[in-house]
């Protein structure tokens, strides 16, 4: 029986050099902009029915909300759809 060895992926020196600049340039975003990294808005499934989504602001890392949908959707599509315009409001400072 043949012995198979892993495979490896080769990248190119200038492959290699492209993923550093993109990890640094966003290294520098995030420290100029932290408000833009520090709250995600997450789909989730409502436990009481298998059909029913919505959505929850958390802040990175973190697994209270700040903020969550007051009702439920039908589709996930429509929960993140909505979650995304509470995420930008709650970022300018609308409270709803």
């Amino acid at each position: 029986m043949a012995s198979t060895s892993k495979t490896r992926r080769h990248f190119t020196e200038a492959a290699r050099e492209a993923a550093a600049l993109a990890r640094q340039r966003k290294r520098e975003h995030r420290l100029q902009f932290p408000e833009d990294h520090n709250l995600v808005m997450v789909v989730v499934r409502a436990a009481e029915t298998p059909t029913g989504f919505g959505w929850q602001i958390r802040r990175f890392g973190h697994i209270q909300p700040v903020a969550q949908s007051p009702g439920r959707f039908s589709s996930p599509v429509d929960a993140g759809r909505s979650g995304l315009v509470a995420l930008e409001r709650l970022k300018q400072g609308v409270v709803s």
